[in-house]
């Protein structure tokens, strides 16, 4: 099926269905449900000449029904899918979506028909549901939940691992929380040194948030800066050299919109520059001769 806007037309990759539009001076989406690959944006910044298309969801044609918002600052998509409804935000006009948020608390209770559900404005969605047996009408009221995790600052500390051959602070202990609306799931942490050069290091031992529950839930860690092997410690030696600071960072990639990204991350040191002697507190001499 062709798209046509202004008299325009563009053949999109195979069938299209159930169109939407929004049109904001010079910026057009178009957005439509395709036969195999699931919901498709359309974005163009120049009236309809030329455009971009973009994937919405992933999860090939069980995706249906799309809705469309775009205001100042996102583009979101209302879709569903097997029995649910979800949505959907871009901040980049499609070109990376956030990952699906599910608004009906229970499973596969919404009915899947056409004009069946509808997002009027960011803050509202109301769909038809089916859960108590006959067709009902339920909403929710803020169509993005807010996304909110952050490390606490007072629970950042490093730590010596039991007994060692030589006393050394070789862990980092830390907490986040998660003060969000919803929650958060396969979400990479990053821990990462600066050093007097100005260089930046990631260390081999980042975790990974497998899923956090939302509302002031937090999740504690205590993770290895290196372990102690005689050939590691040898090679941290040297690259510990100068160190200023250490810095622990949730979501480094940005999978998740979160309102606050000032306490996604906090930053450990000291301003006496001290850090090296306070990891190798008996090999603190050995830092002048490494840089």
């Amino acid at each position: 099926m062709d798209l046509e806007y202004d008299n325009k037309s563009f053949a999109g990759p195979e069938s299209l269905t159930h169109p939407q539009i929004f049109v904001n001076g010079d910026n057009v989406y178009v957005l439509a449900e395709s036969d195999t690959q699931g919901i498709i944006l359309f974005y163009s910044d120049d009236s309809g000449n030329s455009w971009k298309i973009n994937d919405v969801t992933t999860s090939g044609p069980s995706a249906k029904y799309p809705l469309l918002y775009v205001n100042e600052s996102h583009v979101s998509c209302v879709f569903t899918e097997n029995g649910n409804i979800s949505i959907t935000s871009s901040q980049d006009d499609g070109v990376v979506w956030n990952a699906p948020v599910q608004l009906n608390s229970q499973n596969n209770s919404v009915v899947e028909e056409y004009r069946f559900s509808t997002f009027p404005d960011e803050d509202h969605i109301i769909w038809t549901d089916n859960r108590n047996g006959n067709f009902d009408l339920y909403s929710v009221l803020r169509g993005v939940p807010d996304i909110n995790f952050m490390v606490v600052p007072e629970s950042v500390n490093i730590a010596t691992e039991g007994y060692s051959f030589i006393p050394t602070k070789n862990r980092i202990k830390f907490t986040v929380r998660n003060d969000g609306e919803i929650p958060i799931e396969n979400v990479r942490v990053d821990i990462t040194y600066c050093c007097r050069d100005n260089t930046t290091k990631t260390t081999e031992y980042s975790p990974n948030i497998v899923y956090l529950p939302a509302h002031g839930a937090e999740e504690s860690f205590d993770c290895p800066l290196f372990n102690l092997n005689f050939k590691e410690f040898l090679q941290v030696l040297r690259s510990f050299a100068g160190i200023q600071n250490i810095t622990v960072t949730v979501d480094p990639e940005g999978k998740y919109e979160d309102i606050d990204l000032e306490d996604n991350s906090y930053t450990f040191g000291n301003e006496i520059d001290c850090l090296y002697a306070e990891i190798f507190p008996k090999l603190a001499f050995l830092e002048d001769f490494f840089i």
